[in-house]
C-alpha cells in the first residue's frame, strides 16, 4: 500500500499542469459523467483489486493532498449522493 502511494505522489508530481487543466475533478473513469462508478473505481485501485492505471489519478485526487486514498473515494460519493462541494 505505502508503495502504491509512494507511486502516485510521484507521478501526481511530474503530471504537467496543462493536464491538471483538462481533468474534470472526480471524474476518475475519464467516461465524462461523476457517479458512484467513479468512486468504486478509486476504490478497486486503492485497495489492489485494480491497477493505478485503470483511474485518473489527478482526477481521483478530489482532496488535493497528492495521494488517492479512501478519502478521495469518500468525498467522490459524498458528492455524487449529496453535492457536497470538494475540499479544494
Amino acid at each position: 500500500m505505502k508503495r502504491f502511494a509512494f507511486s502516485l505522489i510521484i507521478l501526481l508530481a511530474l503530471a504537467p499542469s496543462s493536464l491538471s487543466a483538462s481533468v474534470t475533478l472526480g471524474d476518475a473513469d475519464r467516461d465524462g459523467v461523476l457517479t458512484l462508478a467513479d468512486a468504486e473505481a478509486v476504490a478497486r485501485v486503492v485497495v489492489g483489486f485494480e491497477r493505478r492505471g485503470s483511474i485518473h489519478p489527478v482526477a481521483a485526487d478530489v482532496n488535493c493532498d497528492r495521494e488517492v486514498t479512501m478519502t478521495d473515494v469518500l468525498l467522490i460519493a459524498q458528492f455524487v449522493t449529496s453535492g457536497q462541494a470538494f475540499p479544494c
